[in-house]
């Protein structure tokens, strides 16, 4: 039987190879300045603006108040990625970024577990569908404004307190809290540790996959704060324009 050029056209269609399009959600804290903020509509739309974002919503029964102008909201966006693009470097180097720069009066202060919703090629793990590997539950991090690292170290000084000590858990990294990257780079080398040729090829690489380990921070009760692990990233963070990395703190008493 001869086909037709529609029969042609349908058969060309089913025999092409489909698109690896998957589809995550992921619920962003942030803090809203009334003052400077549009409506909530004009929010999502913005939010909704950024690359590879479907749908935006917010969770009003997690919304407080902050003060006389600032709201403390929850947002469960929803976004799409073709194969095995990272998650996670989805979410730090677009989808804060972004929020920071082009959604007015929005400063992200809480960062949720990225989870798939839906794949055409199941993702797997140790020969296993991700779905059936148990994940590891993360606590619940507190939703107030994260610390400065002075205050985190004036707290353990002044009394031997803690400030962070339950890390948050996700796939790839136990962390503590994200902290600010200009925070972070007053406490840099002035120099990067190694050549041009080595800074290159390993800040490709944190472009491509994000921070895959957190920045390990020691304060002391000396009163000294120094980075102890993960310099690197504070320096591709700074050059790509991240505002925030992952954090680790340990405590002692001499730094």
């Amino acid at each position: 039987m001869k086909l037709t050029a529609t029969d042609k056209w349908f058969r060309n269609l089913s025999e092409r190879a489909s698109i690896d399009q998957r589809l995550y959600k992921v619920q962003i804290g942030v803090t809203i300045d009334e003052t400077v903020a549009g409506t909530d509509e004009q929010i999502e739309n913005q939010i909704r603006g950024i690359e590879e974002v479907t749908t935006v919503s917010h969770k009003r029964e997690e919304q407080r108040k902050y003060g006389a102008d600032t709201l403390y909201r929850v947002y469960e966006i929803k976004f799409e990625l073709v194969g095995q693009q990272s998650r996670d470097g989805y979410r730090d180097l677009t989808l804060v970024p972004q929020i920071h720069r082009q959604v007015n009066g929005l400063k992200v202060i809480k960062r949720g577990q990225v989870k798939l919703i839906d794949s055409g090629l199941k993702e797997s793990w140790a020969g296993k569908a991700w779905s059936a590997v148990p994940q590891q539950a993360s606590p619940e991090m507190p939703h107030t404004p994260s610390l400065t690292i002075d205050a985190v170290l004036a707290d353990w000084m002044d009394g031997s307190v803690q400030a962070y000590d339950t890390p948050m858990n996700t796939n790839s990294m136990a962390y503590h809290v994200m902290v600010p990257v200009d925070e972070l780079w007053e406490l840099c080398g002035r120099h990067y540790r190694a050549g041009q040729e080595d800074f290159d090829a390993r800040y490709q690489d944190f472009i491509h996959t994000g921070p895959t380990n957190p920045v390990f921070v020691a304060v002391g009760r000396n009163g000294r704060v120094k980075l102890t692990g993960n310099e690197d990233a504070v320096w591709f963070a700074k050059k790509s324009g991240l505002q925030e990395l992952p954090v680790f703190f340990s405590y002692q008493r001499q730094v």
